[in-house]
């Protein structure tokens, strides 16, 4: 999905490629000999792709070694992909193609391929090394404090009240705000369970959730075995599917049984408690 969203990035390129081609015909060439203008003009665009770079690839978040390289990648292929089709159509020959890599003419067309393919590693390799922007503290009192956030996830007090004491409170904070929540109770000796995960709307579907899973895996060496119950609903289900989650039982009408009022979420009534584990292998 990543590698989807940076070719929108890379689109970006065209643009400022065509412009600094009309800077190079029109301005370029009447006051810089040949072909010094043409190594100008090819160090201009690989600066303008390393700056798009800069500024547009924080937006994809976090990601993995393998991302950035198939990142890289792409954006490679298709920039001599583009170059090549634009050429042709212009009735350019294959000879014609070729000279435009032999930087002995002048021509710094490899330059800008090399910063195209360099900046997805080079960047987000910085970025990788930058502190996160967000904090995941351990609560120990006045846990209530943050009974709001709570109940965006458990909407009613006394059912939040039947673990939240005998449970540890994480809270993520991003500044002084607390965007996120989990409540986390050890059932046995291995076995734990999450009995709250809520996230502040304005920061849903921005991977906190995952988040606040993944420290909390790493916060308990321990834990063989993590469960959390939840509604039926396909969104939720496929939200902890992703994080490593798998069935492992039902409570038939946990939420007509315990709550007194009808628990709705995405406009289904929720009635059994599906329960599903996380195993440490």
């Amino acid at each position: 999905m990543k590698v989807i969203k940076s070719i929108l990035i890379w689109l970006c390129f065209i643009p400022a490629a065509i412009l600094n081609g009309g800077f190079r015909e029109y301005i370029l060439h009447s006051i810089v000999p040949s072909p010094w203008e043409l190594a100008i003009s090819g160090v201009i665009l690989s600066c303008i792709i390393v700056l798009i770079s800069q500024l547009l690839l924080p937006y994809l978040g976090d990601t993995t070694r393998k991302e950035r390289y198939a990142i890289a990648y792409t954006w490679t292929i298709l920039t001599i992909l583009f170059e090549t089709i634009l050429n042709l159509s212009a009735g350019a020959t294959f000879g014609t193609l070729l000279q435009a890599y032999n930087p002995m003419h002048g021509n710094l067309w490899l330059l800008v391929i090399l910063s195209t393919g360099l900046s997805p590693l080079i960047i987000q390799a910085k970025g990788s090394k930058r502190p996160p922007s967000y904090s995941i503290v351990l609560v120990p009192d006045n846990k209530k404090e943050y009974l709001q956030l709570l109940l965006l996830a458990d909407e009613q007090e006394s059912m939040i009240d039947r673990y939240l004491e005998r449970g540890d409170l994480f809270i993520c904070k991003k500044g002084k705000t607390a965007i996120a929540s989990a409540v986390i109770t050890k059932e046995k000796e291995g076995i734990y369970e999450l009995k709250n995960l809520a996230v502040l709307p304005a920061f849903q579907r921005k991977g906190y959730g995952k988040k606040m899973i993944s420290f909390i895996w790493e916060y308990y060496p321990t834990c063989q075995i993590l469960y959390v119950g939840t509604g039926n609903t396909p969104s939720t289900l496929a939200f902890y599917t992703q994080c490593g989650f798998i069935y492992s039982h039902t409570l038939p009408n946990f939420f007509t049984e315990n709550y007194d009022h009808p628990i709705i979420e995405d406009n289904i009534v929720l009635r059994d408690m599906i329960y599903l584990k996380k195993d440490r292998k």
